[in-house]
């Protein structure tokens, strides 16, 4: 089984294998991003420039690092986590924590369905049942919102297990009712049909549970082969897979970074990569050719 190798060289075996399954699939460009991942550009005055460095506002040049965005990028999913927590971190201090399992407060929440054979399917349908499961009376009453991440991996029966994991604020839901299903569970099991396998626990600490849902954005396919990560990226692509509902809705506030020079908003800059460009005063310039430069690590 392959691994991902987390290190700045992005030329690692594992990588080149993943490209190789990606182009295989049809992804011939992410599959060259991917590669390109993690290295220093630096811009220069062409048109690509323009487009590539327009969150730059153009007040001046800076050098940093091109990012693939990709899901499946080890370097990309661990900086969007980051990106996400600083965003979600103080909404989250807001919301109450449940101090016995009768009290109104957070909650995880995991939903799986049954295990199946296309990656694809099982990604549309739980994306479909969760839908259906906020719309359900009981839920609508008793659930006032909640963020979520669906994760998917192959168990050793060679059967992709697709789940959802969430964090609720809800009021109080029975995990047993006298033998039988509990409310929550019958609701599961009459929308899939198949599956009523449920767990919910209570919260005890609020940033704690932002890490552990935000650990599964981050966490990627770390012990599945290429083969598996290529066809998780075909099988996921165009597909959202954090979800929030209901009152976390208005919770995710994008934070907005200005440029240290002329006080214009950033689009899409991680922290980290911010404070590396407001440390140089005097950013490099580019060659006199003025086109892009790509740069190997060091």
């Amino acid at each position: 089984m392959n691994s991902y190798n987390t290190n700045n060289n992005t030329s690692c075996l594992d990588l080149k294998e993943i490209k190789l399954h990606l182009e295989d699939l049809g992804f011939e460009k992410q599959a060259l991003d991917l590669l390109d991942c993690n290295r220093f550009i630096l811009p220069g005055h062409s048109k690509v420039h323009n487009s590539l460095c327009k969150f730059m506002c153009g007040c001046r040049f800076w050098k940093f690092r091109k990012t693939c965005k990709l899901r499946i990028c080890p370097t990309c999913s661990k900086k969007r986590s980051h990106k996400l927590y600083k965003d979600l971190r103080e909404p989250f201090k807001k919301l109450k924590v449940a101090h016995s399992i009768y009290d109104t407060g957070l909650r995880f929440l995991t939903l799986t369905i049954k295990n199946t054979k296309n990656l694809e399917e099982g990604i549309n349908d739980i994306q479909k049942f969760f839908r259906m499961f906020q719309r359900r009376k009981y839920i609508l009453v008793n659930v006032h919102g909640g963020l979520g991440v669906i994760e998917a991996k192959r168990g050793k029966d060679r059967l992709w297990n697709v789940h959802v994991h969430c964090v609720i604020e809800s009021k109080y839901l029975a995990r047993e009712f006298n033998g039988e299903d509990p409310k929550l569970v019958k609701e599961w099991k009459s929308i899939t049909k198949t599956s009523s396998v449920l767990d919910i626990r209570l919260v005890k600490d609020s940033d704690i549970a932002l890490k552990y849902i935000l650990k599964y954005v981050s966490k990627g396919l770390k012990d599945h082969s290429s083969e598996d990560i290529a066809e998780f990226y075909k099988a996921t692509y165009g597909k959202r897979l954090l979800i929030t509902f209901g009152s976390f809705r208005k919770i995710l506030v994008k934070t907005k970074f200005l440029c240290p020079d002329c006080n214009c908003p950033l689009q899409y800059v991680s922290d980290y990569e911010y404070e590396e460009l407001t440390k140089s005063k005097y950013p490099e310039r580019p060659d006199k050719t003025g086109q892009l430069r790509l740069l190997e690590n060091d």
